[in-house]
Parts: C-alpha cells; structure tokens; sequence
C-alpha cells in the first residue's frame, strides 16, 4: 500500500489500523537532522541567534556591579527567546506546513500537505492527521530543549565573560579539544587544540547541574584552574545547589574544581546547610560539615568569577 493509499484510510472506519504506519513514515521526514522541522528551525536560526547575541552584547565591558543579577535577567530573556521560537513551531505547525513550499526531498509530508488541504475529507480524518504530526513535532522539541539548555548554560558563561571585555578568539576559546576526555567549553587563555601546556582555566557550562556534575569532571581536565559554571537557583534553572550531590561535590574538592554560581542561590544553600548542621550529628554532621566548608572555600558569585578572570583582559 501507498504512503497516499494510507492516508486515505484515515477517512475511513478502520483508520487505526494504519495510523501507526503513518507515523513511522512521517517521523522519517519530519525528525531526523535533514528532516522538515530542522528545516524550518534553521529557517529561523539566524533571526533566534541575534536575538540572543543582543542580550548578551549588553554586557560588554558593563563591568561586574549587580552582575549576578543582571544575568540572572538576562537567562530569563533568553528562555524566552527560545520559548518563542519553539512554541511558534509546537502549536502553529500545520500553519506552518501549509503556508511553506514544502520541499521535494519529503515526498510523504507534500502528500501528508495534499491530504490536508482536501476539502472532501472529513474533520475527524484531518484531526487524525494533525495528532500524528503534532506528536512527532513535540517529540522532536522535547530533544531539543536539552539542546536548548545547554546554549543557554554556554550565553550564560559569555555574558559573564563580557562583562569583564573577554572576547572569543582573543581572550578564550570555546569547544576546545584535548587527547582526553570531552571537549570543553572555554578555555583561557585563546589557545588552539591540543595546547594543553598554556591552558591556565578550564570551564564547563550547565544551566541545570545535579547528578550531572559528573559530566562535566569529565571537561575539566588536569593542567589549569577548573570551574563549573552552574545556572542553579537562576529563575530559568530547573535545580537548587541542593541538587547537587555530596559525593559529587567531595569529589569536586578532591579535584580542586570550583563553582561558580548565582550569588543568591549560595546564600540560600548555605544557610540550608547550616541548619542541617546545626539538628545533625554522627556521620550526617560531617557530611554537612564539608559541604559546608566546599560552599565558603569552593562556590563563588558570578561576579567574583568574572574578577578573577579580568586579567586576562590585557587591553
């Protein structure tokens, strides 16, 4: 049978019994990387990337004076950014398929298009179809919000660096490659690939960081300064600093790895621990006890993280 001889079948009785081939078909065409809706997001890309870029250019040389706070409104306008652009896709997408020259490499979505623009079949067939495409289309958005999550996590370490006129390619680099492990997400100072003997700082990026710390040990290899940069406590971060586990924080001890993280968002976490500590005793005491040692000689405001790395500025 026809991918049209399926479609059809949705205006007739037994239309469940094709609605899941059509879904295998059409997912095809609409979710892979080549696929319709990466399509039209890349139509809209560039529009979405100097949205962002202007929220973040109002950080250059803006210095660190209410810095915590001015990023945490910035991350804010960014998920919004974001928001708008996979909202308009999630709820106008048979709009949006129906207005677009659907291109001829989706064969199966311009006969999907045709079926919807008949006039002769009926409301429940042209809902079936419309569920069928809306699923797979949040099926895909969902993955990319975790893609999504990490842009923003990376904007975050860019207002930052911003702020204190550090420039990409001049004064760090991004996605940085070494023999071992991940790559990183910013090294200073700006050194190619490989050069591990002048890194002097490492650091990773995470909106969100719970169990996820591990992630980024992975980043953050031995030879420099490393720091986690973590959007917890932030308005548009799904985690607390609470989410992060003690284990993962004894090992970041270990490991001399640093955090930095939203200034109201430590305060919070250090007077949480402080009243563990206070109603603990035995073994749970100590746990508490170097939780809270890592929070006053590890965890920093966004701010004094941008101070520390201001000489690399060499204007």
């Amino acid at each position: 049978m026809s991918f049209e001889q399926l479609v059809y079948k949705l205006n007739s009785t037994d239309w469940h019994n094709v609605v899941y081939d059509i879904h295998k078909v059409l997912k095809i065409e609409l979710q892979t990387p080549k696929g319709f809706i990466r399509f039209i997001k890349e139509e809209r890309e560039q529009a979405r990337k100097d949205a962002i870029d202007r929220k973040l250019d109002r950080f250059l040389d803006a210095g660190i004076y209410d810095l915590d706070a001015r990023v945490n409104d910035c991350i804010r306008e960014i998920e919004t950014i974001n928001n708008f652009y996979n909202i308009a896709l999630q709820y106008e997408l048979i709009d949006t398929l129906l207005s677009s020259k659907v291109p001829f490499r989706y064969p199966n979505l311009c006969i999907a298009k045709d079926f919807l623009e008949d006039d002769s079949i009926s409301s429940q067939s042209y809902n079936r179809l419309c569920a069928v495409l809306y699923q797979i289309c949040n099926q895909s958005l969902s993955q990319g919000s975790k893609s999504n999550a990490g842009i923003v996590g990376e904007g975050m370490v860019r207002a930052i660096f911003n702020a204190v006129g550090l420039k990409k390619d001049v004064h760090f680099s991004e996605q940085y490659k070494s023999k071992k492990g991940s790559d990183t997400d910013f090294v200073l100072p700006c050194v190619g690939n490989f050069d591990e003997s002048n890194l002097e700082v490492l650091v990773a990026a995470q909106l969100s960081t719970n169990d996820r710390g591990r992630l980024a040990s992975s980043e953050l290899k031995q030879g420099g300064v490393r720091y986690l940069v973590t959007g917890n406590g932030l308005d548009s971060s799904t985690k607390q600093l609470s989410s992060i586990g003690t284990q993962i924080l004894q090992s970041f001890k270990s490991d001399n790895i640093r955090i930095a993280c939203f200034e109201d968002e430590i305060n919070l976490e250090k007077n949480r621990v402080q009243e563990m500590l206070n109603k603990s005793s035995g073994i749970a005491y100590k746990d508490y006890e170097e939780r809270l040692n890592y929070l006053g000689s590890h965890v920093m405001s966004f701010a004094i993280f941008a101070k520390k790395l201001e000489r690399f500025n060499n204007h």
